[in-house]
């Protein structure tokens, strides 16, 4: 089993206006080793955090602010646009909220949920069956 963590930052609701700024920031993060430090960060927040939050918060793990702020300037930039390709990705699979969980078992198609039906997904049928075939390998 992996967990692999796509964006799909909501930026175009109200609230949410710099949410795509702090996916790019986490994936820079990541570059260096510092995501889950950054999300970690930021939920450790009492409140929602805007770009020079979400900027400050970058310099306190030891990032150059300059050099954030030109990289989410910068539309080629592989943070910017592994973002993107995450809401690419979510639109094609028709995903809109967040978080939401897909499964990908082989030879099935993808199982999407929230975190209130994960536990419900993972103790499906075709799940637990996949889950006791490997554990017997």
């Amino acid at each position: 089993m992996r967990l692999v963590f796509r964006h799909l930052p909501l930026w175009e609701i109200r609230g949410h206006e710099s949410s795509r700024a702090a996916a790019a920031l986490s994936e820079m993060a990541g570059e260096q080793g510092k995501f889950w430090p950054f999300v970690e960060a930021v939920h450790a927040r009492s409140h929602q955090l805007d770009r020079p939050g979400y900027l400050e918060l970058m310099s306190n793990l030891g990032f150059n602010s300059t050099n954030v702020e030109a990289r989410l300037s910068d539309p080629q930039d592989a943070a910017v646009g592994r973002v993107l390709r995450d809401e690419e990705l979510a639109e094609r699979l028709g995903i809109n909220q967040t978080p939401t969980f897909v499964l990908l078992v082989a030879g099935q198609q993808p199982i999407s949920g929230n975190q209130r039906t994960l536990p419900r997904l993972l103790n499906s049928p075709v799940v637990q069956s996949k889950l006791a075939q490997a554990a017997q390998r």
